[in-house]
């Protein structure tokens, strides 16, 4: 049997009280003799559900809540890249 591990996190919003938070999951990738593959997905070294089922929310308990997209990491140390401007009305005229 082989196994991976790695570290997600998974970003939550709740829709009733508009909290938002997140929570960074041990997930560990299993592959059986035979090929199949499951994932389990771990906090303090203990299963839990998957993250993106049966979800409350950490502030008021509401059970509206959703997972929201995962968004790039940045390489440590790094800054996150910008994007330059968009060029000004006048400028976008005096190119035509």
């Amino acid at each position: 049997m082989k196994r991976e591990v790695w570290n997600e996190r998974f970003t939550f919003h709740c829709l009733r009280c508009d909290h938002v938070w997140s929570i960074l999951y041990e997930v560990r990738r299993y592959t059986g003799s035979g090929g199949q593959e499951w994932l389990v997905y771990c906090r303090d070294g203990r299963p839990v559900r998957v993250p993106h089922l049966d979800g409350s929310c950490v502030s008021c308990g509401g059970l509206r809540v959703k997972v929201l997209p995962k968004r790039p990491e940045t390489e440590a140390g790094s800054a996150p890249r910008r994007l330059a401007p968009a060029p000004k009305a006048a400028d976008r005229s005096e190119a035509v």
